[in-house]
């Protein structure tokens, strides 16, 4: 099983869930995992939801990259090319087929 996706995926949520939190939320960092956020458009209350949100969206959208529901999330994924286009550091349907 490939790891590298899956450690991509997981910093993707942090990395879209911490700047969304900084930038949009106004959230500060008050002790260890704790913050104040200050977003006059949305409650504090909601703002754990709001965060929760974008990091459901962030799951969804590497769902339906290509290479399947747990492929794109675990495994490798790689555009597929005519053959025609074929060279190094692509993947023809012929290449798919024998695996």
């Amino acid at each position: 099983m490939n790891f590298t996706n899956a450690f991509g995926t997981i910093t993707a949520i942090l990395t879209v869930l911490s700047t969304i939190m900084a930038s949009v939320l106004k959230c500060e960092p008050i002790a260890e995992l704790t913050a104040k956020c200050s977003a006059s458009f949305l409650s504090p209350d909601l703002a754990g939801y709001a965060a929760a949100g974008f990091a459901v969206l962030t799951i969804i959208l590497k769902l339906l990259r290509p290479g399947g529901a747990l492929g794109s999330l675990f495994g490798a994924t790689a555009v597929v090319v005519p053959a025609a286009k074929s060279g190094p550091g692509v993947v023809t349907k012929a290449q798919v087929a024998s695996k």
